[in-house]
């Protein structure tokens, strides 16, 4: 929320009438701004995403568990769908809180479009979302496999350490850092970068 109120200028003096401004919730920005908080969403993922699981295997509940139908396999998956469930939530909250300080900003805003959920959904489920689940499904199998809580943040740890050693090996091949980047930010800053002012303030995907 503070984000996009302190983006859009709601802690500023009004812009001038000539000035170029950029349109806050176009796909473009809103997916620039999920990039920012993505690596906290994903630590939060590795907190709450497999904390259960970590306490069941950590005072036995899960022994207790099986003395019911249900094997092994059954307990994991419904743990994986709660930890999924734990994702949505964040993700959906981090959405939430800039629609707000859209609404802060008022429907008037020359920095806002009228019909902004086109945006929302492309930063939210092309970029944001696969993200989270796919890390949040190898920080669940490190938990479970290890039986450590502390696994989670070793894979998000090596997942940033990836990419940033990919940054610094594959500078000159951008293509190959798009593909393999974990996170896909490269991937969009490689789609976008020959995009102009024109296309970054409008609802095409970029």
């Amino acid at each position: 929320m503070l984000s996009m109120l302190g983006t859009g200028g709601y802690f500023d003096a009004p812009p001038a009438e000539d000035e170029k401004l950029d349109i806050l919730n176009t796909p473009y920005y809103l997916s620039s701004l999920s990039f920012l908080f993505t690596k906290f969403l994903l630590f939060c993922t590795a907190v709450f995403g497999s904390y259960g699981l970590y306490k069941d295997y950590k005072h036995k509940a899960h022994a207790f568990i099986y003395s019911f139908p249900m094997n092994n396999s059954t307990f994991l998956i419904g743990k994986l769908w709660s930890a999924l469930f734990a994702i949505l939530c964040f993700w959906i909250a981090s959405y939430s809180g800039i629609y707000l300080g859209e609404l802060l900003l008022g429907s008037e805003h020359p920095q806002l479009l009228s019909d902004s959920i086109f945006g929302y959904l492309v930063a939210m489920g092309v970029y944001l979302l696969p993200t989270l689940i796919t890390v949040g499904f190898f920080v669940f199998v490190a938990v479970g496999r290890t039986r450590n809580f502390y696994a989670g943040f070793v894979v998000i740890l090596c997942f940033a350490l990836f990419q940033v050693l990919l940054e610094q090996v594959l500078f000159q091949f951008p293509g190959a850092l798009a593909i393999l980047d974990p996170f896909g930010q490269n991937a969009f800053l490689m789609a976008t970068k020959d995009c102009g002012f024109h296309l970054k303030n409008g609802q095409n995907n970029p």
